[in-house]
């Protein structure tokens, strides 16, 4: 009887430790790869023109697009400082500077990114569209 009793005792403890593992993956799938705050500001008086949250993994917050943004970030490895110009994009040279900001983390790394563009749209076009919003 003793025996029976302390298998039974082995089954639960081995079903308990695997029923935490199970638990424990889904909240690790929860966590984001990325939430990022994302400001635009006049470069002359700091103050904020647009602010933003962008979530990836999964992709929302209050960006516009998510999908492409993260999608862009993923590519760059989360550096926004690493992402590509969009050439086919047209841009006024109407110099109207702003500074571009991003803070957060990515994959549990710390993100601070500023950068000064001449102006809004420069600001989209040289970082793939995170910045357009």
């Amino acid at each position: 009887m003793f025996h029976g009793t302390r298998r039974r005792i082995l089954v639960l403890v081995s079903a308990l430790i695997v029923g935490t593992t199970a638990m424990a993956s889904p909240a690790a799938a929860a966590r984001p790869d990325g939430r990022l705050l994302l400001t635009v500001r006049d470069a002359t008086t700091l103050r904020p023109l647009a602010v933003t949250v962008l979530t990836c993994a999964p992709d929302g917050g209050t960006h516009p697009h998510p999908a492409h943004a993260c999608n862009a970030l993923r590519i760059a490895g989360g550096d926004p400082a690493r992402l590509r110009t969009l050439l086919a994009k047209t841009c006024l040279a109407i110099y109207q500077p702003v500074r571009a900001e991003a803070h957060g983390t990515w994959r549990r790394s710390p993100v601070r990114y500023s950068e000064v563009f001449g102006n809004r749209c420069l600001a989209a076009a040289e970082t793939e569209d995170v910045f357009a919003f």
